[in-house]
């Protein structure tokens, strides 16, 4: 996981380039925003947990 960063889009890109597991921030973000139905289409729900 990358030092120091505060921003989430940056957490989020790191978590989908890196896949999960690797970054428990970003994999979060990602996990709220798959819950969302307007990313239904975008992100696996179950994914990111």
């Amino acid at each position: 996981m990358p030092d120091r960063v505060k921003c989430l889009h940056v957490l989020i890109a790191h978590s989908l380039a890196k896949g999960p597991g690797l970054n428990p921030f970003g994999d979060e973000a990602l996990a709220l925003l798959a819950a969302e139905p307007r990313t239904a289409a975008t992100l696996v729900a179950g994914q990111w947990r």
